[in-house]
């Protein structure tokens, strides 16, 4: 929603009046952009879609200036007040809050959908407006959608001026201003002008609080990118898309809809209550299998293996949603309190690099014992599959450290990666091994116990997986100590891999512009509905009727082509910030990157760069590095699991948990990773690449490959070596 001030708006009218010389004075600075011919057989990258939606930000030097001030004043001035006013007020107290806010922006709303021609629309809001201020005690509550299903249009006079057929304009940022273009611009300022609380007196709490309300929902957009005015940009324009739809009303209507069909006219639910999407059924285990099969019940229902995938956005920590109180509070319960991020000093000439410590309370801590992290490609030591694997081991009385993956801007530029670009997993995994080593003398520096002689588990997963092998197959990491290692859904052959991670943008390239604009804000509506699931584990024994229906109102709904390109972007993404980080320490020659990183250059740098797939970048940037006589296919055989077969066969302190319709193996992998580890390896019969760690039964198979024995009191027991059972 953004801010909205208590501001006299007549003369917030003037604000960009005078701010027009700038504006001017900026927009000719428009650098040397060259813009590379489109290509509609590369796919909608993200700048692509980006410029279709909003431009091609011909004034981005004067927007960035702009939002440079909304985002110190997000990150050290709303942030801080938000930990400080979010320890005072409870998270109830806050949400009520916010609801009174909405309540008196109910004149904007009305008629804006009267200006829209949206008769229900406006109906809806008139009767949320009184319902919620007489039932809802003005406001607090919203009784109009709890009980009635009276759902709001969140529309706004951008929205209206967008149906009269007027553009969006160029990008124009202004601080403390929620629009993203010149149509919205002029509609923030109707909309502050239709806000009941712009002429009401001491309305210094409602602002505070849409303050703070603002920073928690502006924090996990733009926090471990690269370029926040980018991400920002981009995600607000997909986001502004289905608004302009008004995507989401429509959809709770639809799914309020679908919901009454369940029940007889008596409001009891049906004998038989059909569901309301089909899905395919469950994988029998295959015959002569080697491993452990494990069935899934609670995953139910079940889709194509990309749908599958995407539940990962399901994943979270088990303590995630504090009832009580906003993350990171005095007095919150959520597991993201427990991260203690830790710097290594590496002297004058490097930045600083980062780690993040779970470390257990000395007064009750036991022998130390510690779990060592590696996540995937774009990974971060504090996204949401760190922090769910964390917590696992964490609630076993175990420290836990997480690092960034090597395949991540930040860990590449400061981390394990020491400035060198990833890619060639043998080298890779030293320079992680290298960066362990590292934490492991800082945390005794630090007073942490001494975990030199503790017993380590080294857990990996997806990219991570694959380097966490590579670490245990290398002589020279030895000096870790590292007594079990648990790989999490490997990639066996990175070039299938990458393969299949690249195919998703390029499958895209059918699409036309009215596909962009009708197929994506469909899809980002329906991940963030499934986002807000708040389901961050499932129990073992969530089966029957009614968990089979509400399953069915928490997978994504979304198309197979769109499940493909959402997962083509963790690698594209990755490659794009890892590219521009080294481009902006040390630029690339122009042969390679033709633009710079200037401010005013930033737009056709992106678009230059996301059309780099993971075969350009390894042959143009990566090999060149490598100094050696290696070309595409031999880096590609050295990076996977199969040169370590006769290793990964005799060493019974390693295990893999895998799903068996993961989208990155082949049928020839599945037999390779099958025949390795026989017994060590624990086939689940759904999930995708990722799309069941929510799961409980996943994570108990989790602690069980560690060699652990889950226990309801937070202390695990060393157990055998797992064996198939």
């Amino acid at each position: 929603k953004g801010v909205c001030f208590v501001v006299n708006w007549k003369r917030f009218l003037l604000l960009p009046l005078l701010l027009l010389p700038v504006l001017l004075l900026t927009a000719c600075c428009t650098g040397d952009r060259i813009y590379l011919p489109e290509d509609p057989s590369a796919g909608w990258y993200p700048t692509r879609i980006e410029n279709e939606l909003t431009g091609q930000d011909p004034i981005e030097g004067f927007n960035r200036t702009m939002f440079t001030v909304n985002d110190f004043v997000m990150q050290w001035i709303a942030s801080p007040v938000g930990r400080f006013y979010g320890s005072i007020m409870p998270r109830p107290g806050v949400d009520a809050i916010e609801r009174v806010c909405l309540n008196l922006e109910f004149p904007a709303r009305l008629f804006s959908t009267l200006g829209s021609a949206e008769w229900k629309g406006a109906w809806d809001e008139t009767c949320r407006f009184f319902i919620n201020t007489t039932l809802g005690i003005a406001g607090f509550f919203d009784p109009a959608e709890h009980w009635f299903d009276i759902h709001s249009t969140e529309s706004d006079f951008g929205q209206m001026f967008a149906i009269w057929g007027i553009g969006p304009g160029c990008t124009f940022i202004l601080p403390c201003c929620r629009a993203t273009n010149v149509r919205d611009t002029v509609g923030f300022i109707f909309d502050c002008a239709f806000d009941i609380k712009t002429y009401l007196p001491y309305t210094y709490l409602a602002t505070l609080n849409r303050f703070v309300v603002s920073q928690q929902a502006y924090a996990p957009v733009v926090n471990g990118s690269v370029d926040r005015y980018k991400t920002y940009r981009f995600m607000l324009a997909l986001y502004r898309e289905m608004q302009l739809k008004r995507w989401m009303y429509a959809k709770k209507q639809a799914l309020t809809a679908e919901q009454s069909a369940l029940l007889d006219e008596n409001g009891n639910l049906l004998a038989d209550p059909p569901l309301p999407v089909q899905f395919a059924k469950s994988v029998s285990e295959p015959a002569g299998l080697r491993g452990n099969w494990i069935a899934q019940p609670e995953f139910f229902p079940r889709n194509s293996a990309r749908l599958q995938t995407m539940r990962s956005v399901l994943t979270d920590p088990v303590a995630s949603n504090d009832f009580w109180w906003l993350p990171h509070t005095l007095w919150g319960t959520n597991f993201y309190r427990k991260i203690d991020i830790r710097k290594i000093d590496r002297g004058d000439d490097e930045e600083k690099s980062r780690y993040a410590f779970f470390g257990q309370d000395p007064e009750t801590r036991g022998e130390p014992k510690l779990a060592i992290l590696i996540p995937g490609i774009d990974g971060t030591y504090d996204g949401k599959s760190t922090l769910a694997v964390a917590e696992t081991y964490y609630e076993q009385g175990y420290d836990v450290v997480a690092i960034d993956s090597v395949f991540f801007w930040r860990g590449m530029k400061a981390g394990a990666g020491r400035g060198k670009l990833p890619g060639y997993i043998p080298d890779d995994a030293k320079r992680v091994a290298a960066f362990l080593g590292e934490i492991l003398a800082d945390l005794k520096a630090k007073g942490d116990p001494d975990f030199t002689a503790a017993p380590k588990i080294l857990t990996g997963w997806s990219y991570g997986a694959v380097t966490a092998a590579h670490i245990m197959a290398d002589p020279a990491s030895k000096d870790l100590n590292i007594s079990r290692a648990v790989l999490i859904n490997p990639p066996a052959d990175l070039g299938n891999a990458m393969k299949v991670l690249d195919s998703g943008i390029r499958r895209t390239a059918e699409w036309r512009a009215e596909d962009v604009r009708e197929i994506l804000p469909e899809t980002i509506g329906n991940m963030l509905i499934t986002m807000n699931a708040h389901m961050p584990s499932v129990p073992e024994d969530a089966t029957g009727k009614m968990h089979e229906i509400k399953m069915a109102f928490t997978v994504p709904r979304i198309r197979e082509d769109a499940a493909a390109y959402l997962i083509s972007m963790t690698l594209r993404g990755g490659i794009r910030d890892i590219l521009y980080t080294q481009h902006h320490r040390q630029p690339f020659p122009q042969e390679l990157i033709r633009n710079d990183t200037r401010w005013v250059n930033r737009n056709s740098l992106y678009d230059e760069l996301d059309r780099i797939d993971f075969e350009q970048y390894a042959g143009k940037f990566l090999l060149p590095q490598l100094n050696t006589r290696k070309d595409y296919r031999t880096l590609l055989r050295d990076a996977g699991l199969y040169p370590l077969k006769d290793f990964l066969k005799k060493a019974d302190h390693i295990a893999v948990l895998h799903n068996w319709n993961d989208i990155l193996l082949s049928p020839a992998d599945r037999t390779f990773l099958d025949e390795t580890f026989g017994s060590r390896i624990y086939w689940f019969d759904a999930g995708g690449h990722m799309g069941n760690l929510y799961l409980k039964r996943f994570r108990n198979t989790l602690l069980k490959a560690s060699g652990i024995e889950p226990e309801q009191n937070g202390t695990g027991k060393e157990n055998g070596d797992g064996q198939k059972s």
